[in-house]
């Protein structure tokens, strides 16, 4: 575990564990038990309010994966640290799980700290603050 993003299995509702304000927009990471995501809610008055995530200019890890109405009727906008490259523990069963140690040593896993994150986070926000 790093930071307390990462955990055994996968949560049935995720546990925020940062939360801030960037350039007037709020964000949050989130871990879901096996990996991290990343959101930054956006306000009616904005250009992508309502936008499905894959039309969203906006570059992040892996690009966006998910655009929906959260509450308080923000246009909330996320992606996720689930990829090929990304610790998860997905596998913790599996043959390639077992592998986990060595793929880490050698760089092809990455296991994401919370002030990563955060500044992923602070990123998009600059990213969508941008007229």
């Amino acid at each position: 575990m790093i930071d307390g993003i990462y955990f055994s299995k996968t949560m049935t509702s995720g546990k925020v564990i940062a939360k801030g304000e960037h350039k007037g927009l709020h964000y949050e990471v989130i871990s879901y038990g096996t990996h991290p995501c990343c959101y930054v809610d956006l306000p009616k008055e904005h250009k992508w309010y309502g936008v499905k995530y894959d039309a969203i200019p906006v570059k992040c890890h892996f690009g966006l994966t998910y655009a929906e109405i959260s509450s308080g009727h923000k246009w909330r906008i996320g992606w996720d640290y689930a990829h090929c490259d990304d610790y998860c523990t997905y596998y913790e069963d599996s043959e390639i799980f077992h592998h986990t140690e060595e793929l880490l040593k050698t760089g092809q896993l990455k296991k994401w700290a919370i002030n990563e994150l955060v500044e992923a986070c602070k990123d998009v926000c600059e990213q969508c603050s941008v007229k």
